[in-house]
């Protein structure tokens, strides 16, 4: 049986223009360890995220847990099938219009890939997530206070799907 894996780690931090972390998603420190193993034809991978932002204004969510699940199956040396599932957790406080308030989301995933050539091939995903009352998780990484066509943001509380598909060539 042919087994092989890794193990990673990453701490990073991202300030504002004034040097400070006060938001969970654009200015924060964010502590990342994440894993995989290959058994066979199937690569199972696993991250855990967790996002700290001591500078957030008093009553406003300041910290964020992220927890994510997948595993590939090559089913043939061209074609392959990815299954995911993400769930993200902000902690206590409230929300305004930059910084989510307390509140969870899942999201499902399912994606395949199609080599044509060594360098050419087909991809597709459809993805599903489902936002708890308070929030309103894109499956698009959008800003919080994104308006007009720059916001794919769900109401609060709603689910939202999604689909693409693509052909990439590496030149």
């Amino acid at each position: 049986m042919n087994r092989a894996g890794h193990v990673r780690g990453i701490y990073d931090e991202l300030r504002n223009a004034d040097g400070r972390m006060t938001n969970i998603f654009t200015s924060s420190r964010e502590y990342f360890v994440g894993a995989n193993v290959r058994v066979s034809k199937v690569k199972i991978q696993g991250a855990y995220t967790h996002f700290s932002a001591p500078g957030t204004p008093a009553g406003l969510s300041d910290s964020a847990d992220y927890y994510w699940l997948g595993a590939t199956w090559d089913a043939t040396h061209q074609f392959a099938v990815t299954a995911a599932a993400l769930y993200v957790h902000v902690n206590e406080g409230s929300g305004d219009a930059t910084h989510d308030p307390a509140g969870h989301a899942t999201m499902f995933t399912l994606g395949s890939t199609y080599h044509l050539s060594q360098r050419t091939f087909l991809y597709g995903t459809v993805a599903y997530v489902r936002n708890s009352s308070e929030s309103n998780f894109s499956l698009l990484a959008t800003s919080r206070d994104a308006t007009g066509s720059a916001n794919t943001n769900p109401l609060p509380g709603e689910s939202q799907t999604g689909a693409y598909v693509g052909l990439m060539h590496i030149f």
